[in-house]
């Protein structure tokens, strides 16, 4: 239309950042995709916002920067998380035929019952032999299926380079991950499969939603378990195909008082075993004396003094002044 003012083209390449504004952006979508997949893949207009303020605040301060955000990093920012959640899309409409059987031999109207009734009251997050009742939610063996083929079915795969991905599995992620789930099985309702709406918060917010709900009713013991199962499962399923997954542990291990108590008297024991012949005056590590000994048990002959480098006589430095012996560490080059 003339006259009409013309809007240009967003640009979300990585390549129109350079300088010391292109390594905050990298920490900045680093941490944009991370929140996305574990802490809120779904957030609205308000949420996103806050996540892209924390994400470069984050990132400003690991770089020791004050760089500003402009449109031009809002808006890569946000394709960065538009298409952490597209990609993900992607994938479950590609795999969804094979990871619900869905071939040659099946036909559309039996595809279209079975995705209906799948769909019914959620019974495709149920384990497979608990879906007539319902039971059993969020331990769906398709969801750990996809996960192990998006994540960890290749070494260039998410899973694989990141050695955290195991340990951050949370709530969140695996409603994501039925939400995914959800959205690709929609597409087979007629019995053939037919695209269906852009997946977004406005779309998909109300489901995973809902699922996240659901989730929270969960108590902290139930939610664990069933995080430690999921991971378990897809550890299985890694080995199965013949690679290994180790993940590092989040929480501490748990230790009774009684256990406590038995531990402390153990180690009185054996610090009295340890005492026996040495050149330790008795006292030394008494309570209330950690670094004094107790001097009225110290037999006369026995010095309290500690040796020093100096007990020779020679009380003068023997490294050269200037560069090559100068000891002040702030003059010391550290190497890149």
């Amino acid at each position: 239309m003339k006259g009409a003012k013309q809007r240009a083209p967003r640009n979300r390449s990585f390549t129109q950042f350079n300088g010391i504004t292109k390594a905050v952006v990298t920490i900045a979508a680093k941490r944009i995709e991370r929140v996305t997949f574990f802490e809120n893949p779904l957030p609205d207009a308000e949420g996103t916002e806050s996540m892209l303020a924390a994400a470069w605040k984050a990132a400003e301060v690991e770089c020791a920067v004050d760089e500003e955000r402009t449109s031009k990093i809002d808006s890569y920012l946000r394709s960065i998380q538009s298409r952490t959640r597209s990609h993900l899309v992607y994938e479950a409409k590609r795999h969804i035929a094979r990871l619900y059987g869905f071939d040659q031999n099946c036909s559309p109207e039996y595809i279209r019952k079975h995705v209906s009734w799948l769909l019914d009251k959620d019974r495709f997050t149920c384990q497979r032999e608990k879906r007539v009742g319902w039971g059993q939610r969020f331990r769906a063996r398709e969801a750990v299926d996809f996960i192990h083929m998006n994540y960890f079915d290749g070494l260039k795969k998410f899973g694989n380079r990141d050695p955290e991905f195991m340990s951050r599995i949370s709530g969140p992620f695996m409603c994501l991950i039925f939400d995914t789930l959800q959205y690709a099985l929609q597409t087979y309702e007629t019995g053939i499969f037919k695209d269906g709406e852009f997946f977004n918060y406005e779309k998909a917010g109300v489901d995973f939603n809902r699922m996240l709900d659901q989730w929270n009713v969960l108590t902290t013991t139930m939610e664990q378990t069933l995080l430690k199962i999921i991971r378990l499962e897809i550890v299985k399923l890694c080995e199965l195909h013949g690679k290994v997954v180790r993940w590092q542990r989040a929480e501490a291990y748990g230790v009774g008082p009684r256990e406590l108590a038995q531990y402390a008297e153990e180690l009185a024991a054996d610090l009295k075993e340890a005492e026996k012949g040495t050149l330790i005056p008795p006292g030394y590590f008494n309570e209330g004396s950690l670094t004094e000994p107790d001097e009225s048990a110290i037999p006369d002959n026995i010095s309290t003094e500690l040796p020093t480098m100096l007990d020779d006589g020679d009380d003068e430095d023997d490294e050269p002044e200037g560069e090559l012996g100068d000891n002040n560490e702030d003059n010391h080059e550290v190497p890149a």
